[in-house]
């Protein structure tokens, strides 16, 4: 990768693959897109933050939650060349895992900074 850090946030597959957020000593808003043999820094996302949740692929992926020093809610839309914010979260947390694409897509599980989570939610493209 072009930016080292951790917890941040990724989806697609071997072929094609999208990595956003994380943190390298502050939150970032670094996307870089893998094509296979390397990876190439594109679009950054609106909200830095880490500890975030991703799914989709490079084409079109989401990306919620997560911390940028206080707990959050945010949903960004990937559109395959860059992100825009969209409808939040009921619930906000970090470090939850997410699944699907951005039509359907569930997050569920996380942390507030304070308890744990077992909440799922599901996002339905308007």
């Amino acid at each position: 990768m072009n930016v080292a850090r951790h917890v941040l946030a990724g989806c697609g597959n071997t072929n094609n693959a999208l990595s956003f957020g994380g943190d390298n000593g502050s939150n970032l808003t670094t996307t870089e897109k893998w094509s296979g043999s390397s990876w190439t820094t594109t679009s950054s996302m609106n909200i830095a933050r880490s500890g975030l949740a991703g799914c989709g692929n490079t084409n079109n992926a989401l990306s919620f939650g997560g911390s940028n020093g206080s707990t959050l809610s945010t949903t960004e839309i990937w559109s395959g060349s860059s992100w825009a914010t969209t409808s939040a979260m009921n619930v906000a947390r970090r470090y939850l895992a997410g699944c699907g694409n951005t039509n359907n897509a569930l997050s569920f599980g996380g942390y507030n900074g304070s308890a744990n989570f077992s909440t799922t939610e599901i996002w339905m493209k308007k």
